[in-house]
């Protein structure tokens, strides 16, 4: 019978699989508003010649961050609405899929599965918050963002008096910066939408589910947050924190059915481009001190990101544990380690 844990992990891999094809399509969209923001300057750049001096150089960047603004506007609301159709679809397949993964790797249990309407979907989309702000204010910070980056880099390019193409060079090197956001923003939204239609799939079977467990994908990105929540088991659902905590944020949570109560499987970490399938029940200390106690090279340098080489060589030296390390699931500071030997 396949692993409840490897099925539930391949799930989360098929999220970032749409996240990645959403990258794409935001990385497509986002060039092709080049040439549109490069025919305003030239635009405006035409238009200002017929001015004075004073009056041309106020004009000129009041038009600009107009124009530049309306292009950009036009591009993430194009981008906000192709996020937002994927992650409605996404929240209303939810919970089908976490009935197949139940029945898969655990047997029939004959769980009941909700069904949400898209009008219900699109309620909540619209609704929701990331990080306490609404979805589609994130998509105008981050327009608001790059139009500002691009005014910078123009007024710099206009400054050191460069080519056209060395211009287009400035613009091509903001819109790649600001891939970043907009991909961190359409991930966790994806993880979200999924997560919605998840927890409607734990609502409906609240009575015949014995706990839940909150699951953190282990590694150096793994936020304190939720490493001190890795492992955690709730009897009530309204208790279970909700997915993602953050901005990025991988982790899940795992309903055991009642009858399964003894249930294990492996839970997941990355080494690199690799995955590692570890025992659940290995806590993040633990963890890091195997990779740390390792002849491994490449586990060497992993502990060695995820606690910095000062903390990495004290461990390694055995003059303290991956426990002490850390106070309140934050890494102390070199000096307060220090203050500990």
């Amino acid at each position: 019978m396949p692993d409840f844990w490897l099925e539930r992990y391949k799930i989360t891999h098929r999220v970032e699989g749409l996240g990645n094809g959403l990258l794409k399509e935001m990385a497509k969209t986002l060039e092709e508003s080049i040439p549109k923001i490069n025919a305003k300057i030239t635009a405006i750049e035409m238009s200002k010649k017929k001015l004075t001096t004073i009056a041309r150089e106020k004009l000129y960047q009041e038009q600009l961050k107009a124009e530049i603004n309306k292009v950009l506007k036009k591009t993430y609301e194009e981008l906000g609405d192709t996020v937002k159709a994927q992650s409605i679809e996404l929240a209303r397949e939810a919970p089908d899929i976490t009935n197949t993964i139940m029945n898969k790797s655990l047997g029939k249990i004959n769980f009941g599965v909700p069904t949400i309407t898209m009008k219900q979907a699109t309620a909540w989309f619209e609704s929701t918050l990331i990080e306490g702000t609404a979805f589609n204010d994130w998509m105008s910070k981050l327009s608001e963002n790059l139009s500002s980056r691009i005014v910078q880099e123009v007024r710099q390019s206009m400054v050191l008096k460069e080519s056209a193409k060395e211009t287009t060079q400035r613009l091509i090197k903001a819109v790649d910066a600001s891939k970043h956001g907009a991909n961190a923003i359409s991930r966790t939204a994806l993880h979200q939408a999924y997560s919605h239609g998840e927890f409607k799939y734990f609502e409906k079977n609240e009575k015949r589910t014995s706990y839940y467990r909150f699951i953190a994908e282990m590694d150096h990105k793994t936020t304190p947050l939720c490493s001190s929540l890795h492992l955690k088991e709730f009897d009530n659902l309204d208790d279970v924190p909700v997915p993602p905590l953050h901005m990025r944020c991988r982790s899940h949570v795992h309903a055991i059915p009642k009858g399964f109560e003894d249930i294990r499987g492996r839970q997941v970490s990355r080494i690199g481009n690799e995955v590692e399938f570890l025992d659940p029940k290995t806590s993040h200390h633990d963890m890091i001190q195997s990779w740390v106690d390792s002849k491994d090279p490449n586990k060497h340098k992993f502990a060695m990101e995820a606690l910095g080489k000062t903390r990495f060589d004290l461990v390694k030296k055995g003059k303290l544990k991956v426990e002490k390390l850390y106070y309140h699931g934050e890494l102390r500071t070199v000096k307060e380690l220090k203050g500990l030997l």
